[in-house]
């Protein structure tokens, strides 16, 4: 509700922030992923997703396509998952 509350409010923008990568079970992973995992409990759905920032910069998704938006992500993630993201986009 909170992102799209904030979209619909008068000159309001959602914004979802989060680091690149995260450490799991004592390894880095990018938070950008290619696909989410069969049965993740997804609350935010595409088309309510304006904003996203990282470190690495932000981008407003709800001007790009769907051949757009894994591109833009992409250049979110930490350098050193890029290439193999790009490989998935």
């Amino acid at each position: 509700m909170f992102v799209s509350g904030s979209a619909l409010a008068p000159d309001g923008r959602s914004f979802i922030c989060l680091k690149s990568t995260a450490m799991v079970h004592g390894t880095r992973v990018s938070t950008i992923v290619p696909a989410l995992a069969a049965g993740t409990c997804v609350t935010t759905p595409r088309h309510h997703v304006q904003w996203v920032v990282t470190e690495h910069g932000a981008v407003d998704l709800s001007l790009l396509d769907d051949t757009q938006r894994p591109h833009a992500l992409v250049e979110l993630a930490h350098t050193d998952f890029r290439d193999e993201l790009r490989g998935s986009a």
